[in-house]
């Protein structure tokens, strides 16, 4: 798995979106509900760009209201340790 920036807003850091490559539905659909149970994310979503395309484009919008804003790029990294967590938990 292949993580890039894809693109940011530069007047606020309260949204982001990320290129997954190398990646699909699998992996869009499990961190768009984990970061989706996080306070402060007023938005997650992903798209896959061409069905033969193995990428995706995740979307993160936070709030920007709390008082400790959640940055998009800790945001993906707090979902993917949530889907390794649970993930030892299955394999058990």
């Amino acid at each position: 798995m292949e993580e890039n920036l894809y693109s940011q807003n530069l007047k606020t850091i309260t949204h982001a979106t990320f290129c997954f490559e190398n990646e699909d539905h699998t992996l869009g659909n499990c961190l768009r509900c984990i970061l989706l149970q996080k306070e402060g994310i007023e938005f997650a979503g992903y798209t896959v760009p061409h069905p033969t395309q193995a990428e995706i484009n995740l979307r993160i919008q936070t709030t920007g209201s709390q008082k400790n804003i959640f940055i998009p790029p800790s945001s993906i990294v707090h979902a993917s340790q949530t889907r390794y967590k649970h993930f030892k938990r299955f394999v058990r």
